[in-house]
């Protein structure tokens, strides 16, 4: 059983750590079953922004997913996987975006290694924040974050072959 207080607190850490006024709001590309919807269903209403829902069929979700990291000029919150991340820059590597929207993508559910965002912070989304965030669903969702917001948060000591699971968000020990 996951208490309220824990819902609370990650949503308040969401809507402050990854909304800025550029922001219109978060696509969401997984089932409303996995823990990831708290982040990219729910942070988005309680700060009053769009919420784009995507077909949950793979390959339309995909091309959803495409459309909006690769072709639009709006900033969106994403919740992916690092597989996510890995089955669209095999499809988007000749759509890089060096000057694209900076969007905020918070990485979860698997160990997200260097080599795979070194080729979407280098090559496919440079202007991009990426989150690596860490948490069993029992403390909803997420309890640990870290941020690559440049190229060079990837190559320091901490982050050798996997990115780090960062600092404790707000109110967690």
């Amino acid at each position: 059983m996951v208490h309220h207080g824990g819902v609370v607190n990650y949503l308040t850490n969401a809507v402050t750590s990854y909304f800025g006024a550029q922001h219109a709001g978060s696509v969401m590309s997984s089932p409303l079953c996995f823990d990831a919807t708290v982040t990219s269903l729910l942070a988005p209403l309680v700060c009053g922004r769009k919420l784009v829902l995507l077909p949950e069929a793979q390959e339309a979700m995909l091309a959803g997913l495409a459309h909006h990291l690769f072709e639009s000029e709006t900033a969106w919150l994403f919740k992916l996987t690092p597989a996510h991340l890995e089955m669209l820059a095999a499809m988007e590597t000749a759509n890089a975006r060096p000057h694209g929207p900076e969007h905020v993508l918070v990485i979860g559910g698997e160990q997200l290694t260097v080599s795979t965002l070194t080729k979407w912070k280098e090559h496919l989304l440079p202007r991009a924040t990426f989150v690596n965030e860490y948490g069993p669903t029992e403390t909803v969702v997420g309890c640990s974050t870290y941020r690559v917001e440049t190229a060079a948060d990837l190559h320091l000591p901490h982050c050798a072959s996997a990115i780090s699971i960062g600092k404790p968000i707000a109110n967690t020990t």
